[in-house]
């Protein structure tokens, strides 16, 4: 038998050490596709590191720099960040003001916001759905009976439910080409 082994982030942690499991020498994969090659070839597009900024009591997105994305460690992109009604409000106001719209409902295009805790996931759909005055937000998080339907239900493109807010669970393995805005 052949052993094929695939991952989209190869590791050397101790505790899961991708390299070892799949006996890949001196740590190196035996073939790699780059980031840069699936844009080329069209199966991946590029993004955009947005920075969200607090100004004159309004909530901005703008454009990070490549140096300011460069100085930032992984461990300081990995942090977690309380957020208060108040702030979340002015981000979701914003968001709702200037995201991309599908062209014929109006309706925000498919977006995964990544919250702290599942408490803020369940107050961050509410809120979502208050200003919008519509049901386009759903939290998915662990221990939800029905997540695989809500997955589901979220990767079709003609779904009305287009903002998952999610605790850990839409991270890793979620195949859902129509999503534009991870926040």
């Amino acid at each position: 038998a052949i052993k094929l082994g695939l991952t989209a982030t190869p590791i050397d942690f101790i505790d899961r050490d991708t390299f070892n499991f799949f006996e890949a020498k001196n740590n190196r994969p035996v073939f790699k596709y780059t980031y840069k090659q699936a844009i080329e070839e069209n199966y991946l597009c590029p993004f955009e590191v947005l920075k969200i900024q607090e100004k004159d009591n309004y909530t901005i997105f703008e454009p990070a720099s490549e140096s300011e994305i460069k100085e930032k460690s992984l461990s300081t992109f990995r942090q977690y960040y309380t957020l208060h009604n108040d702030r979340y409000e002015k981000i979701i106001y914003t968001f709702l003001t200037h995201h991309y719209r599908d062209p014929i409902t109006c309706r925000p295009r498919k977006s995964i916001f990544y919250v702290k805790n599942k408490i803020e996931a369940y107050e961050l759909e509410k809120m979502f759905n208050k200003q919008a005055n519509q049901s386009i937000a759903k939290a998915i998080v662990s221990g939800t009976k029905n997540i695989s339907s809500l997955i589901r239900e979220f990767a079709k493109a003609e779904s009305e439910f287009n903002i998952a807010i999610s605790v850990d669970i839409l991270t890793t393995g979620i195949d859902i080409p129509n999503i534009v805005n991870l926040i």
